[in-house]
């Protein structure tokens, strides 16, 4: 694939993912391959069971489980389809890479996680949500930014993947802005609608972070995840989530951080234990390690490196996304994320007031300049 893909839609949903599948179709295809090949599922899968036997059944699981976000976003299931038909690609094929959203979110297997960082007047211009995408480098080459122009709700542009009907991180019209990290708690993944497709709806129909608080309050949800939604009043809050679990952080000094860390005082009691290591399910070089070690070094960090400066422009929060520790040395503890299995695959800074957004594809201390985009 190549890099920096952006696409247009236009449309109904299932002409927007109709084109989608068609543009991308060996993109998407070649999505396939990477999950059939891809170490984490050959490690769970019974030694009895053939591999392209065990894929087909974990389709149709996945397929099932995506039954209730089916259900409750019409549009994300439209969209869905028109990637399927657009790529000429079997709905559990699909369905199994849509997944990877819910069995990357398991903390026994969890070893990347995104950095963000929503700031306000008066400690900013304007309202503004800065983003470290951090993911599993196998998959880096299949990220998109896909711009959304609807013909029943407000266009957006959003960071996605090639074969995926939701998004992680965008802007709309309106002025909204959102983004989403993982979160780590201990409670197991659940049958509910994909957080990307609920991001997704939200850029469609949302104009402020209150409206948006209230399509993320449902319980359940099928995994935990770390929402920070930044409006174009200077409203911002992060909604923490866990399976059974929703809490609100609202800004502090007009600044809210998140690095997989909860902070409400109720999902607090939710995470993984801070003594918890990883076992025989992460790649080999992460086993034993502490899995809460990572979020609370770059937590710790994204607040010092804040608390530094009375006012904060592009120029600082490009300069903290791109931070390699008090010691300048790049690795997975650092907001610039640095390890053989993962990095960080795109930073971003969304301005939802101006609806535009700068944007760099790759490690944002390789930076020489950035994009920008406007809705």
């Amino acid at each position: 694939m190549k890099d920096k893909r952006i696409i247009e839609l236009y449309g109904s949903a299932y002409e927007m993912g109709l084109a989608q599948g068609k543009e991308l179709s060996e993109d998407i295809l070649w999505g396939w391959e990477t999950v059939y090949n891809y170490k984490p599922f050959r490690n769970i899968k019974p030694k009895y069971l053939p591999m392209n036997a065990f894929l087909f059944g974990a389709g149709i699981f996945t397929k099932k489980f995506l039954s209730s976000t089916f259900e409750n976003f019409s549009d994300f299931k439209e969209r869905f389809t028109g990637i399927a038909d657009g790529a000429d690609v079997p709905l559990w094929k699909l369905a199994l890479i849509h997944y990877i959203e819910v069995a990357g979110a398991d903390a026994a297997r969890q070893i990347m996680g995104c950095s963000s960082i929503a700031v306000v007047p008066p400690r900013s211009d304007e309202p503004m949500l800065a983003k470290n995408f951090d993911f599993v480098d196998d998959f880096k080459n299949f990220n998109i930014l896909r711009k959304s122009f609807t013909r029943w709700g407000y266009s957006s542009i959003e960071f996605t993947m090639a074969p995926l009907a939701g998004s992680h991180t965008g802007f709309n019209e309106a002025g909204l802005a959102i983004t989403y990290n993982y979160g780590y708690s201990d409670e197991q993944p659940q049958k509910s609608s994909l957080l990307t497709a609920k991001i997704q709806d939200i850029l469609q129909i949302c104009e402020t972070t209150r409206d948006a608080m209230n399509i993320l309050r449902k319980k359940p949800n099928p995994s935990s995840g770390i929402i920070s939604v930044v409006d174009s009043r200077g409203d911002a809050v992060a909604v923490e989530l866990s399976p059974f679990g929703t809490g609100i952080v609202e800004l502090k000094n007009s600044v809210i951080v998140n690095a997989n860390l909860y902070q409400n005082p109720q999902m607090k009691e939710r995470l993984i234990p801070f003594d918890a290591v990883y076992g025989e399910k992460a790649p080999s070089k992460m086993r034993g390690k502490n899995i809460q070690e990572t979020n609370i070094i770059r937590t710790k960090r994204l607040n010092e490196l804040l608390d530094k400066y009375d006012k904060i422009d592009i120029e600082i929060l490009k300069k903290i996304l791109a931070d390699h520790g008090e010691k300048n040395i790049p690795c997975e503890n650092t907001i610039c994320r640095h390890h053989e299995n993962f990095s960080t695959n795109i930073s971003a800074i969304l301005m939802p007031a101006s609806k535009k957004m700068l944007f760099h594809w790759g490690q944002p201390c390789e930076a020489k300049s950035w994009d920008e985009i406007r809705l």
